[in-house]
């Protein structure tokens, strides 16, 4: 076996001539000297089907999706502070969002089968994340934080979602 590079004097049945041979083996050569570049270019020209970002969000209301069991959330991004009021909303950062989905809403069937358990014994109601009861669950002017995650649909739009369990109260 030999690991020169040949040098073809005549060409192969079927027109391959020697000069043809010669940019074969060139390409060849070429190929494999610059591989690593072109591996990373091919990646790098791919789609990132699962990008994702998270941030500290702010829930300011809710919308019923199916009655008594599932909501959509707007909201904004957020941050801490070590002081009361404690977090202080973000604007301009282009993460203000809507139709957020709370993870633990998605299999809710009905307004008895809540994040995995019956609540007609004994009868309970749930809210969206951050409101309170006063006489029926408030859907505006929510106070919760949450860690909310944003990444793309199939079709390119974005699609945020969080993970937080729903406030339950005793009828």
């Amino acid at each position: 076996m030999s690991n020169q590079r040949p040098i073809f004097n005549s060409g192969l049945y079927g027109k391959a001539n020697r000069t043809v041979m010669n940019a074969f083996m060139e390409s060849a050569d070429t190929l494999s000297a610059n591989q690593g570049a072109i591996d990373w270019a091919y990646r790098a020209s791919m789609p990132e089907a699962f990008a994702t970002r998270t941030f500290l969000a702010r829930i300011k209301s809710a919308t019923v999706i199916t009655a008594g069991c599932r909501w959509s959330y707007t909201g904004t991004e957020a941050v801490l502070l070590f002081a009361s009021p404690w977090h202080e909303e973000v604007t301009g950062t282009g993460y203000a969002f809507t139709d957020a989905v709370n993870l633990r809403e998605l299999f809710n069937t009905s307004s008895t089968d809540i994040d995995g358990m019956n609540i007609s014994s004994p009868a309970s109601t749930v809210g969206p994340v951050g409101s309170y009861y006063s006489t029926e669950w408030v859907i505006d002017g929510l106070e919760a934080l949450v860690i909310m995650t944003v990444s793309y649909t199939k079709t390119g739009e974005a699609a945020y979602y969080f993970d937080r369990p729903n406030p339950i109260r005793c009828t």
